[in-house]
């Protein structure tokens, strides 16, 4: 599986992004994040989730898997729950390189 994860706006508009392969990970990493991306449902989620307002962090995260790809865009106050805790992995992870 492949991931691509990037954060824009905010007040201060400091971008991040990621890119993560679970070939290259190790198994322990790769299987945590394929729990997430299972249980945020990724796949099932539309392209765009959007709420009104400015200065909301922009999300666009990019996922290919088994002939699969599916890219979701989307704001902080748009996140469901359960794709909360794949944003929350995917920005830490950003945030470190």
């Amino acid at each position: 599986m492949r991931l691509q994860f990037k954060r824009s706006g905010g007040f201060g508009n400091i971008p991040r992004s990621v890119t993560w392969d679970t070939d290259a990970m190790s198994a322990e990493d790769a299987r945590e994040l394929t729990q997430l991306v299972d249980a945020a449902s990724f796949f099932n989620q539309p392209q765009e989730l959007r709420s009104g307002g400015a200065d909301k962090f922009q999300y666009t995260i990019r996922i290919d898997r088994d002939g699969q790809t599916h890219t979701v865009q989307a704001d902080e106050r748009a996140l469901p729950a359960n794709l909360a805790p794949l944003v929350k992995k995917l920005e830490a992870a950003a945030g470190k390189r």
